[in-house]
């Protein structure tokens, strides 16, 4: 069996001053990826995103956990592409359908997009649906 070697910080030492105090880090990196982070087994919930502006998204993989959990869920797949989602500096991902999901406080409409995140709830779905994220019990009212 092999394992990986541990993590390991350590100064460097030398003549010159400009390194004296570098530290080094050596790791496996693929031992820190997620790769089924969000995958179809387990559905991880809907998250309020104050960076999603306008649209709520939704990865293909949680939506299918979703439907696992909840039969009334309905999907449309003609408004393919009605939506164009950016996160950070990538590019930008179309959807390929919309999801209603049922929820406590009203249907909310996700962007079903082909990409590996969770719900995200946007502030323009908060404020139509008129509820505020309360943060002290960690719902939204």
């Amino acid at each position: 069996m092999t394992t990986a070697p541990a993590i390991s910080n350590t100064l460097t030492t030398s003549s010159s001053r400009s390194n004296a105090w570098q530290i080094r880090h050596s790791c496996i990196t693929s031992l820190f990826l997620l790769k089924d982070r969000y995958t179809r087994s387990v559905y991880q919930g809907i998250l309020p995103d104050t960076g999603a502006a306008n649209v709520s998204t939704v990865g293909k993989e949680q939506y299918l956990a979703l439907t696992q959990e909840d039969l009334t869920v309905k999907i449309d797949t003609s408004t393919a592409g009605k939506a164009s989602i950016k996160f950070g500096k990538g590019e930008a991902t179309a959807s390929i359908s919309t999801a209603q999901v049922s929820t406590d406080i009203r249907t909310i409409n996700f962007e079903v997009l082909d990409a590996p995140t969770l719900f995200l709830l946007c502030l323009a779905d908060i404020d139509r649906l008129k509820v505020y994220f309360n943060n002290t019990t960690d719902e939204l009212v």
